[in-house]
């Protein structure tokens, strides 16, 4: 014979359970910026003491030392630059292989990657124009022909909750941008 109050018991805690699990999930996620800008930040503080942050993107410029670095033009919103770029996924450090790139040495050195799938630099784009993911279109103003540039982006300015090819869901991201030109808007 079966023990009803039990079994309806059964369902009552099932339920709970279920409840917190679902509770307990969602706080998790109000976490995930706020724990990806820490491990950024621990990342970039000893190895790029001179990273700043722009629009809510992580940037480092690593060749602002140059003789000709205060007379080149500098991009803004409205303005076209190219770029070449390689893109990796950032946990508490990025990725070792990108999952998109333009820089045929990465490409060609690789064994993973295939250079036919991938398209060739440098990339042209016209800031606030060009669809691309946030984080980029923030990190690109005040870039420079010439600079090298590592942006450091959260995934709210990522892809966020969406997984794209083979980038999870809430998945930081790491841009290595070789700045080739820029072109004032005229």
């Amino acid at each position: 014979m079966y023990d009803f109050n039990g079994y309806a018991n059964m369902k009552y805690v099932a339920c709970y359970i279920l409840i917190l699990a679902l509770l307990s999930s969602c706080g998790s996620d109000a976490n995930i910026v706020p724990d990806q800008r820490t491990a950024i930040e621990n990342y970039i503080q000893n190895r790029y003491p001179d990273y700043f942050e722009q629009n809510g993107v992580y940037k480092c410029v690593t060749n602002m030392d140059r003789p000709e670095y205060a007379k080149l033009d500098i991009a803004n919103y409205g303005d076209s630059i190219w770029f070449h770029f390689a893109a990796y996924t950032f946990e508490s450090s990025p990725s070792t292989t990108p999952y998109f790139t333009d820089i045929a040495e990465i490409v060609e050195g690789d064994t993973v990657l295939n250079p036919r799938y991938w398209p060739n630099g440098p990339q042209a784009v016209k800031i606030g124009s060009t669809p691309l993911i946030k984080g980029l279109t923030a990190g690109l103003p005040d870039c420079r022909a010439g600079d090298s540039v590592y942006l450091f982006i959260t995934s709210d300015l990522g892809y966020d909750d969406k997984t794209i090819g083979v980038v999870e869901k809430n998945t930081a991201l790491m841009y290595f941008l070789k700045i080739e030109n820029v072109k004032k808007q005229q």
